[in-house]
């Protein structure tokens, strides 16, 4: 692994790890903006809405430490897919959120195309990092 792929994974890694955490200070209110986007049944959003930022955290972890890595790119890569889509489906509902929810409730991120753009960005990083 060149300096760079560790740099990529390790700035990969800290990105999940702090985008969970930051969710997890405040799970009720990440619950609630999860709920904006429409797109989990109300019965499984708090599940989904309370595991989600630790599983988060786990990945981060995971890719920092250099531990199975092929498998937690496998694993990131299919979050941010589904980020992505979930943005992107709200987006084309036109849906006004002020915060994504992708920090959590500190940051306090809008929902926009950008955000595609960003993950366009990770996605790029992680089958980089595959390949």
């Amino acid at each position: 692994m060149t300096l760079i792929e560790i740099i990529l994974r390790i700035a990969l890694g800290a990105m999940f790890v702090l985008s969970g955490f930051m969710k997890t200070i405040d799970l009720k209110e990440f619950s609630k903006i999860v709920m904006q986007f429409g797109i989990i049944p109300r019965k499984l959003n708090k599940m989904f809405s309370y595991s989600l930022p630790f599983a988060e955290i786990i990945v981060g972890l995971a890719l920092i430490l250099n531990f199975n890595t092929f498998y937690f790119l496998i694993i990131a890569l299919l979050m941010i897919i589904s980020y992505t889509i979930g943005t992107s489906i709200a987006l084309h509902e036109k849906k006004k959120m002020d915060n994504c929810g992708c920090y959590g409730i500190i940051v306090k991120a809008p929902l926009t195309w950008k955000k595609i753009a960003e993950n366009a960005i990770y996605l790029i990083i992680i089958i980089y990092l595959l390949i």
